[in-house]
């Protein structure tokens, strides 16, 4: 499905509620006339129920969207409209999208929130970076050390803390958890690593965003850290992209596992023939996890998306997406979504009539069902599945065309 709300538009991140999806992200000139914050809620159908806009009289850029216990969402990003180089923005609103209330925070350089989590006690716990902004492919930092900051906001977006880093070369944070133990996960990137160039950086807040430990890891080139997970059985999974040469040359996927207190189990590169980002990682079942990113060069198109599904031990099956070489698939449809009374219809249309196989895989990678499918007809689907989440591949000539 592909959602356009205005001209500009960027989706960063997506929320599951009661019976629906959340698309966090930016939208230009439907809000205050610049970009703003945009959330777009749509049914289990993926139609779209409401769209909202949050921001000011400058710009506003959403990062990350976190539900709450409350089932309120609350927003992080960044925001021009208040001071002349930025500001740490944060919104929360119901589950209807109306504002409950914006708070933004920061120091004298340009400030980015790209992340956000929630404890227990309803606190909210925001890091990013003062002084820079980061993407997989450049940097751009607007003092001589981008520092990490650290926000702990009560329930009504109040600021209780802010605490600086301070380091010997430029770090960020772009993710945190919440420890099982009690304090914070946070993973990112460090220049002032023992490797070399930019190193992965995964640290142990506690309550009072006090430093517990911190540990690095890479080589000697950059290697930086997007997103982390804890496993079924307490391990961490860290995932981001390991750059051998500045400016993106030579790009992999790069995915750490640790022990709870940082102790590295193994790292590893996953690498196609074109410059590889990672953008997430989610731990599944099975104490592995799958990692979301994209290669530069595409098999379907001019980059595509990357999917690995890796066992504990980090082995990996790569999924990805190529056109049959005989047929060009016009369309493809598969509902209802979620499947309801074990039964689903899938619809393919092509230029000719194509047999394609579908296969239907359970999280930890089994085959739970196999049928044919033929092109240009509606074709009913009796898997005899339990309740759960699973992956369907649907392939033609041994080529997936859609996962």
């Amino acid at each position: 499905m592909f959602l356009v709300i205005a001209h500009q538009d960027t989706g960063y991140d997506l929320l599951s509620g009661e019976n629906a999806f959340y698309i966090v992200g930016n939208s230009w000139g439907k809000g205050s006339g610049r970009n703003d914050f945009a959330l777009t809620k749509l049914d289990m159908s993926t139609d779209v129920l409401w769209h909202n806009y949050f921001g000011h009289s400058h710009d506003e850029y959403a990062l990350q969207g976190f539900r709450c216990n409350d089932g309120g969402i609350v927003m992080v990003g960044f925001t021009k409209s208040f001071e002349p180089y930025g500001d740490i923005y944060l919104v929360k609103v119901t589950p209807e999208g109306e504002k409950i209330w914006e708070a933004n925070f920061g120091g004298e350089y340009v400030d980015y929130g790209f992340a956000v989590t929630e404890n227990k006690n309803g606190e909210l716990l925001v890091a990013g970076v003062e002084g820079g902004f980061f993407l997989p492919t450049r940097a751009d930092f607007k003092s001589r050390n981008a520092r990490i900051i650290l926000i702990k906001t009560d329930s009504e977006g109040k600021g209780l803390w802010q605490k600086v880093f301070e380091s010997e070369g430029h770090e960020w944070i772009k993710a945190i958890v919440v420890a099982s133990g009690g304090g914070y996960l946070l993973c990112g990137t460090t220049q002032d690593g023992a490797h070399g160039g930019f190193d992965m950086l995964l640290m142990k807040i506690d309550d009072d965003g006090n430093e517990i430990w911190r540990r690095t890891y890479g080589g000697k080139g950059w290697d930086k850290a997007e997103q982390l997970t804890l496993s079924t059985d307490g391990y961490i999974y860290m995932a981001g992209s390991s750059v051998v040469e500045k400016g993106g040359v030579d790009s992999g996927i790069l995915l750490v596992k640790t022990n709870p207190d940082g102790g590295i189990i193994w790292e590893k590169r996953y690498k196609t023939e074109g410059k590889d980002y990672a953008s997430d990682v989610i731990a599944t079942p099975d104490s592995g996890c799958v990692v979301a990113g994209y290669s530069s060069v595409g098999e379907f198109g001019k980059s595509d998306m990357l999917l690995y599904k890796l066992d504990s031990d980090g082995i990996a099956q790569k999924i990805t997406r190529i056109l049959p070489d005989d047929d060009e698939v016009v369309s493809l449809s598969l509902y209802p979504i979620p499947v309801t009374d074990n039964q689903f219809f899938i619809e393919i249309q092509t230029w000719e009539s194509s047999k394609f196989e579908l296969h239907v895989y359970d999280l930890n990678g089994r085959i739970c069902h196999t049928s044919e499918i033929w092109s240009n007809q509606k074709v009913s689907v009796f898997p005899e599945l339990t309740s759960g989440v699973y992956v369907y591949v649907i392939r033609y000539v041994f080529k997936c065309i859609s996962i």
